[in-house]
């Protein structure tokens, strides 16, 4: 469907202005003479505004076209790429990712908000892994093209690129772009939303907040995808930028591989009658915990290729919990309310991004523990990933939320 089209490269737009930092990492410390910790601050910048605007698209996406809504976001995230090219110093930097923080915290929920107007429940898992593929395209395959404008031009340019990209895609969305029916696809009842639930009793539920510890301690560890992989890569194993790309390149294609298969299945075990709490729950749990498991061991092998082959499964699992996570909260949620509620679990769970961001950098700063920097940060990490998924199993039960929230969701 044309949607999802559109969404998918919305998706791609979204991380590549987002990756781009990570990859600009090394230059940019260099140009503007920044250490880890300091980075690790712009980060925090960026993901902690993120989380605030997650909650305030929530709120309001009910009121707004969607339409619209993805196109104002496209337009801003383009003005904050253009920022720095007329403030070059490390504020302008740290400006440029808050502003983009701001309008961009709203865009999966949106995203997926809209898709969610065309397909029915149990369709919803495979529709929602295509606009997350479209993330790790943006951040993955376009890797080596940003690299090489990087290394060709310089960061700032790359940013002005994307920029232009994001304008494209406008031009393209306002003509081709569509807004789904306002209600719930293949219903011919009324719309069942009327019915309100008290809010603190859907962020209070089991199920969600399994959902959102769950995404939010995974959502750690793809932050320092985001942003620290390739530092890491490339102080750890001594690559260059160009083959931290073709790495980053590889993870994506594990994520796109991985991520939908585990999503796929997840879909055919409801439409074939097994329970959202095992065919959801249980899914996404075990693939949180998969990740933190596999981050752990990966700085313990020794050599390149078993710890990066790792970190790429690692990575790959790990972002199974932010497509189903979603697909759950909604299956909660009662229609007038699912943007809400998805807006807030989005913001809990990117909430580990400033946290990610900060106390990585000054982990690698120190060499905390007496180990290599990066080493113990993802063994720190790999751990809290596998205790969160461990609690999402025990906690998430969409039935049973249901039948206790009431007949209106």
């Amino acid at each position: 469907m044309a949607c999802c089209f559109f969404l998918f490269f919305f998706m791609a737009i979204n991380f590549a202005d987002k990756g781009i930092l990570g990859l600009a990492a090394t230059p940019i410390m260099r140009d503007l003479r920044l250490t880890h910790t300091q980075l690790g601050a712009v980060g925090l910048g960026f993901f902690s505004f993120f989380s605030i605007s997650s909650i305030v698209f929530g709120l309001f996406i009910r009121k707004l076209s969607t339409k619209w809504t993805l196109l104002g976001m496209v337009v801003a995230w383009s003005l904050c790429q253009c920022l720095v090219l007329v403030w070059t110093s490390s504020t302008g930097l740290l400006v440029s990712r808050v502003l983009l923080g701001l309008a961009d915290g709203g865009a999966y929920p949106v995203a997926l908000y809209a898709a969610y107007k065309w397909f029915q429940d149990d369709r919803r898992a495979l529709p929602t892994s295509v606009i997350a593929i479209g993330g790790a395209v943006g951040s993955g395959l376009l890797a080596p093209v940003l690299a090489f404008l990087i290394t060709q031009l310089s960061w700032r340019e790359t940013f002005g690129i994307l920029s232009a990209a994001g304008l494209f895609w406008c031009g393209a969305w306002m003509i081709f772009g569509l807004e789904g029916p306002g209600k719930e696809v293949g219903s011919s009842k009324p719309q069942p939303g009327a019915q309100k639930i008290p809010v603190y009793l859907l962020l209070t539920s089991r199920t969600v907040l399994g959902a959102q510890l769950s995404g939010f301690c995974a959502y750690w560890l793809l932050t320092l995808a985001v942003l620290w992989l390739p530092a890491y890569l490339s102080e750890r194993f001594g690559f260059s930028l160009h083959a931290v790309a073709n790495i980053v390149v590889l993870l994506t294609l594990c994520q796109i591989t991985v991520a939908p298969a585990i999503c796929g299945l997840s879909q055919h075990l409801v439409r074939n009658g097994v329970s959202t709490r095992y065919a959801r729950g249980f899914v996404a749990g075990l693939s949180v915990m998969a990740a933190g498991s596999m981050t752990i061991l990966f700085p313990r092998l020794s050599g390149a290729l078993f710890p990066i082959g790792c970190l790429l499964a690692a990575f790959s699992v790990g972002a199974v919990i932010l497509v189903l996570g979603q697909v759950i909260v909604a299956q909660v949620a009662p229609p007038s309310q699912r943007g809400l509620v998805m807006g807030v679990t989005n913001a809990v769970m990117t909430f580990a991004g400033p946290l990610a961001s900060l106390s990585m950098g000054f982990i690698a700063d120190r060499q905390w523990g007496g180990m290599r920097g990066f080493d113990a940060g993802f063994t720190l990490v790999g751990a809290m990933v596998l205790v969160g998924g461990f609690l999402g199993i025990l906690l998430m039960n969409p039935a049973l939320d249901r039948h206790r929230l009431g007949p209106s969701t």
